[in-house]
C-alpha cells in the first residue's frame, strides 16, 4: 500500500555524499520540493561548512551547513555516494527500518532482487517499474548510460514510432519526438527524449537525458515521489539550461 503524505506534513529527507555531484543536484532540486524538508545533509569533509561554500550557486537558497551525524527522525534518505561505498556505508551505519532509501550508486542496481539484509532493493527506472517502486521501501536507482539506453530500446520495433508514442504517453518524463532532438532540450532536466529513425530495414533509435538528472538526482526524486504517493512530477518541473 502506497504511504500518502498528508499536505501539511512534509517528507524529512537525508543525504549521505552531499558535497558531490549527485549530492549538489539532489539539493538543487529538493530545496524547491514543495513536499520535502532537507533534514540533514551529511559531508564527513565539509562537517561544519555551509552548503552554499561548497555548492555556490545555492546561496540565498538554504542556510543548511555539511555534518557527519545521521540523524534518524527522517523519512527518506538519499545515498549520493561512489560505487560500493552504499554497501560499506549501511554495513557500518544501521538505519531505521522504517527509513525508506534510495541508493544512486550501482551497489544494487546490477543483480536483479538485490537484498541487503532485510532490505530488498527495487530497480528505480519508473517508466518500466512504476507500481513496484510505488509500494517499494527501498530502491536501486538507474545509472545514466542504463536509463537512456533503456528507454530507447523498451519496446518492440514494429510499427515503432506508434507503439513507443502510446507506451509513454503515460509517464510525464519521457517524450518522443518526432524531430530531430538536440541534447540542450534535456540540459537541467529530468526529461528523457526519444527519436526514431527508419534507415532502409533498420530503425535508429536515439535519446537523450541529462546525466546527473534523469540519469541520476532527478529520477531517484521521481522515486521518491511515487513512494510517498505524490504527484510523479512534483519538485522536477526544470526548465532546460540552454533556452
Amino acid at each position: 500500500m502506497i504511504e500518502q503524505i498528508v499536505n501539511s506534513k512534509k517528507i524529512k529527507a537525508g543525504i549521505i555524499g552531499g558535497a558531490g555531484y549527485t549530492g549538489g543536484e539532489m539539493l538543487r532540486i529538493l530545496v524547491n520540493h514543495p513536499n520535502v524538508e532537507i533534514a540533514f545533509v551529511n559531508s564527513t569533509s565539509n562537517a561544519g561548512n555551509l552548503i552554499s561554500d561548497v555548492h555556490t550557486d545555492l546561496i540565498g537558497d538554504t542556510d543548511l551547513k555539511f555534518t557527519s551525524d545521521i540523524p534518524q527522525d527522517i523519512d527518506v534518505l538519499f545515498l549520493c555516494v561512489g560505487h560500493g561505498d552504499a554497501k560499506k556505508f549501511l554495513a557500518v551505519n544501521p538505519i531505521n527500518e522504517n527509513i525508506k532509501i534510495i541508493d544512486l550508486s550501482q551497489d544494487f542496481r546490477l543483480i536483479a532482487n538485490a537484498k541487503l539484509e532485510n532490505r530488498d532493493f527495487v530497480y528505480g527506472l519508473p517508466e518500466l517499474n512504476r507500481d513496484a517502486i510505488k509500494n517499494a521501501k527501498n530502491i536501486a536507482n538507474p545509472g545514466c548510460f542504463a536509463t537512456c539506453i533503456q528507454l530507447g530500446l523498451d519496446l518492440s520495433l514494429e510499427e515503432a514510432q506508434n507503439i513507443y508514442e502510446d507506451y509513454y504517453s503515460a509517464h510525464p518524463f519521457t517524450h518522443v519526438s518526432r524531430k530531430n532532438i538536440d541534447l540542450k532540450q534535456v540540459v537541467n532536466t529530468n526529461k528523457a527524449l526519444v527519436h526514431i529513425e527508419k534507415h532502409g530495414n533498420k530503425l535508429f533509435i536515439i535519446s537523450a537525458i541529462d546525466n546527473l538528472l534523469k540519469g541520476a538526482s532527478g529520477q531517484a526524486v521521481q522515486n521518491m515521489n511515487l513512494m510517498f504517493g505524490l504527484e510523479e512530477n512534483s519538485g522536477l518541473r526544470l526548465k532546460a539550461a540552454n533556452f
